[in-house]
C-alpha cells in the first residue's frame, strides 16, 4: 500500500518517536515539495527516512483551487494523492481531509494511524498514552468527543 502523508501527521508521529509505524504498514509514503518545506522549517532536526519520497505536483490548477480554502502543504497533498492514486493520504485537519473526501480519497489521520498499528500489533502501548504523549510535546488538539470514543474502545 502506498499513502500520501501531511506534514502535521510527520511531526506527530516523530514526536512520540513512532514514524516507523508509516513504513511498517506502507510500502512508501510520498510528500510534496510543500510538505518538505514545512518539515524543514517546523522540524529542523526532521530526518528524512529512505522511504518517505519526495514528489513535484503536476496538476498545478487543482493544488491553486485547493489552496483558496487550505493551507499549500494540504492542498499539494490532496493534489499528489489525486496524482499517483495512492491507497490513501494521511491528513490531519478538518477541512483538508473533508476536501480530500469530497475527491474521494481515502483518509487516515494521526490516530487512525496509531489505531492500524495497534490493531496490527505493532503499537506496544496504549493509543491513548501516545496521544497524551503528543498533546505535551506539539500541542496536538484531539476534540473530546474521539477522545471518548477512544477510551471507551478500550484504547
Amino acid at each position: 500500500m502506498s499513502a500520501v502523508c501531511d506534514t502535521s501527521v510527520l511531526i506527530a508521529l516523530e514526536s512520540v518517536e513512532k514514524i516507523h509505524l508509516l513504513h511498517e504498514i506502507f510500502s512508501h509514503i510520498l510528500i510534496p515539495e510543500e510538505v518538505f518545506n514545512e518539515l524543514e522549517i517546523e522540524q529542523r532536526g526532521f530526518k528524512l527516512e529512505q522511504w518517505i519520497i519526495v514528489k513535484k505536483i503536476t496538476n498545478i490548477d487543482l493544488c491553486s483551487s485547493l489552496y483558496l480554502n487550505l493551507d499549500l502543504g494540504e492542498s499539494e497533498a490532496i493534489t499528489l494523492a489525486l496524482e499517483k492514486k495512492t491507497d490513501f493520504i494521511l491528513l490531519d485537519d478538518k477541512e483538508a481531509r473533508k476536501a480530500a473526501r469530497n475527491l474521494g480519497l481515502k483518509i487516515i489521520g494521526t490516530v487512525g494511524m496509531l489505531l492500524l498499528a495497534k490493531e496490527k500489533g505493532l503499537l506496544s502501548g496504549s493509543v491513548m498514552d501516545e496521544i497524551q504523549k503528543m498533546e505535551n510535546r506539539i500541542n496536538f488538539r484531539l476534540s473530546s468527543d474521539l477522545k471518548k470514543i477512544i477510551e471507551n474502545s478500550g484504547e
